[in-house]
């Protein structure tokens, strides 16, 4: 993608990277509270994963261990 002046492509990447980590910190906590409060890890991330809260971290490298056979 062309995103402007040399350099701009470079703060797009950065931005994207943010919002990722976000989205990585977001899933952990919504991972953890679900399984405190008594569910299924695996039941949690299918509830996830079919709703709005639905992202690439909570479908392709879910940060609970199991969850996920291909995660690392």
């Amino acid at each position: 993608w062309h995103m402007g002046p040399q350099g701009t492509g470079l703060s797009g990447k950065l931005a994207n990277n943010y919002a990722l980590a976000i989205n990585n910190i977001g899933a952990a906590e919504a991972m953890n509270l679900g399984m405190k409060w008594g569910i299924e890890p695996k039941a949690l991330a299918n509830l996830i994963n079919s709703a709005t809260g639905r992202s690439w971290p909570t479908e392709i490298n879910n940060p609970v261990p199991g969850v996920i056979d291909t995660a690392p």
